[in-house]
């Protein structure tokens, strides 16, 4: 059978909620029922990534990035998640290392809003350990490679977490006017990055109030 996106997108509506609702072995039977029938791509390798995650699996991870690896537009979100992975298991150089990866592979692809994006990603890591110099270097390099919505939103959030509170605002703000509709933005985003700012001017009453909004 030919590859079909759209039916790639059918099973991935069933493998992804099994996820959440901790059903790891029915989100797994699920895939392997889409590549059974030669449906593969890279949304639902990364799926299939997060169950190994979620099992502690890095043989499963590894081959996933492997299956990714060369692929434009695939290679790059899955050396992402790596990163993060290596982060969680206190990896930290590691966990830089593949985030270079993985910006670099999607500059290579001509994606420069995803290279900036997992740039914006790797910063707010930096700042969640404490490293302000380095979230504040990653934050900057991700404006310049492409300065989209989610990308502000993750380096105002860095921003916001690392005390420079002033540009976290700004950021802020300039997101408010220019995405006015956005539900997600409006009712999600803005309110973490208003909680930060609150947090780090020592209001945690009211950033809790911001998360709890």
């Amino acid at each position: 059978m030919a590859l079909e996106p759209e039916n790639v997108i059918n099973y991935l509506n069933v493998a992804v909620p099994y996820i959440f609702l901790d059903r790891l072995d029915d989100s797994d039977a699920t895939s392997h029922q889409s590549l059974a029938h030669n449906l593969d791509d890279g949304s639902l390798r990364q799926a299939m990534y997060l169950v190994a995650f979620l099992r502690g699996d890095a043989k499963g991870m590894a081959q996933q990035l492997a299956w990714g690896a060369g692929k434009p537009g695939d290679e790059d979100p899955l050396l992402s998640m790596q990163s993060d992975a290596e982060a969680y298991y206190g990896r930290l150089s590691t966990a830089r290392d593949f985030s270079r990866r993985a910006v670099d592979s999607a500059t290579r692809a001509d994606s420069k809003e995803e290279a900036a994006f997992w740039q914006a990603n790797a910063a707010l890591r930096e700042s969640e350990v404490g490293n302000a110099a380095a979230a504040r270097q990653g934050a900057r390099a991700a404006l310049e490679l492409s300065p989209g919505r989610d990308v502000k939103v993750f380096v105002a959030l860095t921003l916001a977490r690392v005390g420079d509170t002033h540009a976290a605002r700004e950021l802020g703000a300039e997101l408010e006017k220019d995405y006015s509709t956005n539900f997600m933005l409006k009712h999600f985003d803005l309110p973490i990055i208003n909680a930060g700012i609150e947090l780090n001017e020592g209001n945690p009453s009211q950033a809790l109030l911001l998360s709890l909004a």
